[in-house]
């Protein structure tokens, strides 16, 4: 068993930043990605009796990490999670000019106060999906995807004019 842990040891040394990378590349997001790492490297582990043989490891190694990266991003995007985290990311590439920071801080808060219901259509057009994509991702029709965009921008302009903020 030891020798198979030093096997193991050598692959993880080897491999490491090629899978983070591979993931990173299909993810976009360094936690997503570090997910995806340890999850291929547990497989890796687990399966490692049958990668032995195999005549390309690094092939097998790149299948793998495309495949749960993939799956880790689809996920994802099923939840929303990851619209949150690239409007975070959003923020931090922001921080350097006070006044976009608070523009950007203040316009996340009202999002925030939104019902989930609203929020995530919401976010899903901000960041570039089509009607049919959200409804897709929503489970809904197109028809309603239009109809909780438009009374989430409704509601926000009413926020942004009860905080005073131009619309």
């Amino acid at each position: 068993m030891q020798q198979g842990n030093e096997g193991f040891n050598e692959l993880y040394m080897r491999y490491n930043r090629f899978v983070y990378v591979t993931a990173y590349a299909i993810v976009k997001d360094r936690f997503l990605a570090q997910d995806v790492v340890q999850e291929v490297f547990l497989n890796l582990y687990l399966h490692q009796d049958s990668i032995r043989g195999a005549a390309n490891k690094q092939a097998w190694i790149r299948a793998s990490t495309r495949n749960k990266a993939i799956d880790f991003w689809r996920k994802k995007m099923k939840s929303g999670t990851l619209l949150t985290g690239q409007i975070e990311h959003m923020y931090e590439s922001t921080a350097g000019g006070a006044e976009v920071s608070d523009v950007v801080t203040d316009a996340l808060e009202m999002v925030a106060r939104l019902e989930p219901g609203l929020q995530q259509p919401l976010l899903r057009y901000a960041f570039d999906q089509s009607y049919q994509q959200i409804a897709c991702a929503q489970h809904t029709t197109i028809g309603a995807v239009k109809a909780r965009i438009h009374r989430a921008r409704k509601k926000l302009r009413e926020m942004a004019r009860e905080s005073g903020c131009r619309t």
